[in-house]
């Protein structure tokens, strides 16, 4: 008989792989009635702080709503420098498992003692390419929104003032990046829906949160016209309030990130068929045609041939 394993350290470095740790962690503690540590492994040494630190709340977030939407206690522990950091707080935290996509980090869980799983989607090859290309989108929009951040950061700090042109492409580029929720509405949704009715709540969650997302656009593009008032307190009244805006924005993307990368990717990756994922990326060819770039497939990978 197994021990129950009331205490698990997630160990995310910030690829795709951390959607699996996450699911296959609060997957584990919910099972067992077990509570789940989410670690970061510490950015590239030289990276840009103010960046850094933006990317490891990006990362934090989406971790840690996955695990909120299927009702798993969690914490975010402090980042640790590297990996034998992370085996080292495992056991200081008296954890139970460690849970990694990382061969490498498990096998030195196992040379010090500590129980370690290998988080690894069970998929066929299309469908964790389709997968793939969808997690390569959330990086797309995710990317504008993090350099929407730093131009109303970087003003606030200079201080300069925050050209009213240059926000406008900006917020062009946040709409553009969220075109690809039409494609999740129109067929890996219905898709999901058909296989299995026990993700209804999640998926109509989700759907809430598309419309949410776009109402809160609205209001940044509306904000973002005060830049453009004759009376310079007044431009600069309306970037920090544009800023405030943009924060909250993001953290609301984070979370919508995170339960889609965290909950609904892993279950579509596990429940539907490859004529599912053909047609996704059949429906995604079909909205690009006249963008044959922006194919839905990952960087570097061959656009997904249907079944």
């Amino acid at each position: 008989m197994f021990a129950p394993v009331r205490q698990l350290l997630a160990v995310i470095d910030g690829t795709d792989d951390d959607a699996e740790v996450v699911h296959h962690a609060t997957a584990i503690a919910a099972a067992g009635g077990g509570r789940v540590g989410f670690v970061e492994l510490r950015g590239t040494p030289g990276a840009d702080p103010g960046t850094d630190r933006s990317r490891r709340r990006e990362r934090m977030a989406k971790a840690l709503a996955a695990a909120h939407a299927l009702g798993v206690p969690v914490e975010a522990w402090a980042p640790a420098a590297d990996a034998a950091a992370a085996v080292l707080r495992a056991r200081t935290r008296r954890c139970d498992l460690l849970v990694t996509a990382s061969t490498a980090l498990a096998e030195r869980c196992a040379r010090s003692g500590q129980a370690a799983l290998v988080a690894a989607g069970a998929a066929s090859a299309l469908a964790m390419r389709v997968s793939a290309a969808l997690h390569a989108e959330h990086r797309r929009q995710a990317d504008a929104v993090h350099r929407a951040l730093q131009q109303l950061a970087g003003a606030r700090r200079r201080p300069i003032a925050v050209e009213a042109a240059a926000m406008r492409a900006a917020l062009a580029e946040l709409h553009a990046a969220a075109r690809h929720h039409e494609l999740e509405e129109r067929v890996l949704f219905p898709a999901l829906r058909r296989r299995s009715r026990a993700w209804d709540a999640e998926l109509d969650e989700l759907s809430r949160q598309h419309r949410r997302e776009a109402e809160l656009l609205g209001a940044l593009g509306r904000a973002a016209q005060g830049l453009e008032a004759p009376v310079p307190a007044a431009r600069s009244a309306a970037a920090e309030a544009l800023l405030e805006g943009m924060q909250a924005y993001a953290a609301f993307v984070w979370e919508h990130q995170g339960r889609e990368e965290g909950v609904v990717l892993p279950a579509a990756r596990r429940c539907l068929r490859d004529e599912a994922w053909a047609a996704v990326d059949a429906a995604w060819r079909e909205a690009q045609g006249a963008a044959p770039a922006r194919r839905l497939h990952a960087d570097g990978a061959a656009p997904c041939a249907p079944a």
